[in-house]
Formats: C-alpha cells, structure tokens, sequence
C-alpha cells in the first residue's frame, strides 16, 4: 500500500495524464465560448491631409476623415445550424476520454507497482536460495577435498565437485543482478532518480479465487475497463467532429451592434453638425458559396473510429470473447478485422485494380 501511494504520488505518467485531462476540460472552456456573445473596445485616431483617399490595400471606403472616436462592438453567434454544438460535444467528449485514459493510466501503474513489488521479493528470495545452494556445495567441496587429501576419494570426484560449486556461484551472481534489476525499475517506477535500497515487507492478504466461468468476467472487463470508455469516448468525438465539419456546407447567422462616441470629427463635408454619438444593429448571414476540400477531409477521420468501433463491438459481443481482449496488446486487429468484414461482403462490380491508398495514422489507444 505505501509503495502504491509513493507511486501515484511521484510518478510522473500519473501527472501527464491528469494535465492531459485538464488541457482536455479546457478545450471544452474554449468550444463553449463559441456561443457566448463577444465584446469589444476599438479607439480610432486619424489624421490625414484634406482630399487624401486610399489608393491601394483595401476596398473599404478611400475616403479619410479626420477623426477621433472610441466605441464598443457586441457581436453574438445566432445559429450555425449545430456546427459550434457538435464542437462543443466532440471536445466533451474527448475531455471524457482523457478522463478515463488518465484512470488507465493510474491503474496501470498501480498493476505496475504489485508486479516490480513481488518481482523483488521473489529476486530476493532466490539470492537467499543461491546463497544457500553455493554454501552447501562448499561444504561438499571441503567434504571431498578432506576424503581426497586421505586417499579415499579421487581428484575427479573433487572435480566434478568444484564443477558444481562454479555453477552455483554463477547463479548466485544472475540472482544477485536480477535482484538489483527489480529493484532499480521498482525506483524508477516509485519516481526516484537513483536507485534506492528498500526494505519491503509483504502484507498478508486474503486470496479468493476466480470463477470458474471466464466469460462473465470477460463481459465485465469490457464494460469497466478505462481503456474500453475511452475509445467510446474518441470515437464519439471523432464522429461529432466529423459532423462539425460537414456542418461548414451550411450558413451563419450572427448579430452584431457597434456604439460609441466621436468627439472629434471633420463637419467641414456637411451643412449639419453631426452627432456626438453613433450606434448601428445589424443582422450577418454568411453563406458558403465555394467550399475547398479542406473541410471535407476533416470529415474522414471521423469515419475510421466508426469503423474501428464496429469492428470492436461486433467482436466483443461475439462468441470468441477471449479473441476481443487481444486488441489491447495489437490494436491492428481491429483495423485487420475491420478490412476482413468489408471485403466479405458479396459485391456485384467486377473489380478493377486501383492503386493502395495508404491509411492515415489514427490513435485508437
């Protein structure tokens, strides 16, 4: 338990995944802003000769008025037809699969520590066995040394002999560097640069054993395990993503009000004074009218976690239940099993030969 804490406490894997989680929830902070109204002060001074107009940089109005003003512009999204939503809802999403990736982690890590803990336990025992074992050939060396020395054994008795104790002593040294091996990863793992020198005592625990049905057991892996949510996570994600960039085919709708104030202003153009202040409401359509491709290939990494799920699902709700657990050591399964199940299909077109179309590189894990 004290090797546990120390390792959730200082390992720096655990501190990635929760700053990688918090980056995540900010992203959200971020996507929601979207919706909220935007504010802002301008202040504008500007003098220019009479007559002088703008020649060049812009199609705005080349006419320059001598000028100083300061106002507040108020501009607020009114609808995008769900593009800004489904943004927001792909980046909570992906802030759940950090969340959970995070979880993994710790837990990983934790699997980590019991595994390097007992590991040195057992390294330690084995020294302690291979000290014993060179001891005993010792003794049985002196043995025969003395029953040779006296004419009743020969030298290829004492030989085979130190044979025997060469070789235990050669274990004991594997068994001696196995044992600082564990004990320099159970360092590194507990967040120490150096290795230490622990003194660990094992705590009794009480043992039950498993069912005998694996399956149940297999079923609950696959409904409580992290890594399970957060490749539900990504791929929910990815799919709103995919939806948010289809959503660019679609206009905009947004409001927009300037006031403000214009002290200084050039009346010599007109008879009227003008006024002190200004204010103008407005409503902004924009509509697409040529879209490049660059939203269009947004849209298809969106569609390989789809696939990839499917290929999960299908092989997790099959009757080889074991045959699903092997995509967390080889996540190219469900890419392999993914191609199998679409080139099974039966298809009328006779097929022609095309050139391979490398896959884009997408993390599943």
């Amino acid at each position: 338990a004290e090797a546990e804490a120390s390792a959730v406490k200082n390992n720096p894997l655990i501190t990635i995944g929760k700053l990688r989680a918090l980056v995540a929830h900010q992203y959200v902070r971020e996507a929601r802003s979207t919706l909220l109204p935007n504010a802002y002060l301008s202040v504008t001074a500007v003098d220019s000769n009479p007559g002088s107009r703008l020649a060049a940089g812009g199609l705005n109005s080349p006419i320059l008025f001598p000028r100083a003003a300061a106002g507040a512009t108020v501009g607020q999204l009114i609808t995008d037809f769900g593009r800004s939503t489904s943004l927001l809802s792909s980046s909570a999403s992906q802030a759940k699969a950090e969340d959970q990736n995070a979880i993994a982690a710790m837990a990983q890590i934790i699997l980590a520590v019991d595994q390097i803990f007992y590991n040195v336990l057992e390294t330690k025992a084995l020294v302690g066995v291979a000290q014993q074992t060179v001891d005993s050939r010792q003794l049985l060396v002196d043995k025969i040394k003395a029953l040779t020395d006296a004419k009743l054994k020969s030298e290829l008795d004492l030989s085979f002999t130190r044979v025997d104790l060469a070789r235990g002593k050669l274990l004991l040294l594997e068994a001696h560097n196995n044992y600082q091996t564990s004990l320099a990863a159970l360092s590194a793992i507990l967040g120490y640069a150096d290795e230490q020198d622990f003194q660990l005592v094992e705590e009794p625990a009480a043992i039950t054993a498993p069912a005998l049905d694996v399956l149940p057991l297999i079923q609950q892996a696959l409904h409580q395990r992290p890594e399970v949510a957060a490749l539900q996570n990504e791929v929910e994600a990815a799919q709103e993503f995919s939806s948010a960039e289809h959503d660019l085919r679609r206009p905009t709708v947004s409001a927009l009000g300037v006031v403000g104030e214009a002290p200084v202003r050039d009346n010599s153009s007109t008879r009227a004074p003008k006024p002190l202040t200004f204010r103008r409401r407005s409503i902004v359509k924009n509509y697409p009218t040529f879209a490049t491709t660059s939203h269009v290939t947004c849209e298809f990494p969106g569609r390989i976690p789809t696939v990839l799920s499917s290929a999960f699902l299908s092989l997790s709700n099959s009757a080889n239940k074991p045959a699903s657990l092997l995509i967390w050591r080889n996540p190219a399964t469900i890419l392999v099993s993914a191609r199998s199940s679409n080139s099974a299909r039966p298809s009328s077109k006779k097929p022609r030969p095309t050139s391979p179309t490398p896959m884009p590189n997408t993390n599943i894990a």
